[in-house]
Parts: C-alpha cells; sequence; structure tokens
C-alpha cells in the first residue's frame, strides 16, 4: 500500500488499521483521509473555541494532547 522503508508515519499507520476494519460502505483511502482530517479539523476548532470561551484557564498542552 505505501513505502514502507521507514517507520510509517502516524496518517500511513491510521489509514492502514482503518483499511483492516469492516466497513458498511466501500472502503477508499481518500475517503478515510477526507473523514481523518474532518476529524482532525474539527478537534482543532474546538480547542481554539474552548480557549477562547476560557481564556483565564486556557488547555494546557498536555490536556490538548489528550484530546487530541
Amino acid at each position: 500500500m505505501f513505502d514502507d522503508s521507514e517507520d510509517p508515519s502516524f496518517t500511513t499507520r491510521t489509514v492502514e488499521l482503518a483499511e483492516n476494519m469492516s466497513h458498511i460502505m466501500e472502503f477508499t483511502r481518500i475517503r478515510v483521509l477526507e473523514a481523518f482530517f474532518c476529524l482532525i479539523r474539527k478537534g482543532i476548532s474546538n480547542v481554539i473555541q474552548y480557549n477562547d470561551e476560557h481564556s483565564d484557564f486556557p488547555l494546557s498542552n498536555d490536556q490538548v494532547c489528550t484530546y487530541m
């Protein structure tokens, strides 16, 4: 599927994991990547919104890493 001459990236490992799961719709790499990046964008958006609303006590880097 991907060149694995080096340690695969987080994204590559995620796509490979998703490929081995059962799916309702036909599996395509592009669909998985679109969904994956949509979830990442939403997570980032949630962190930014939280930090804007709670500027007195924003999330720490460790909290953001745990959430994401």
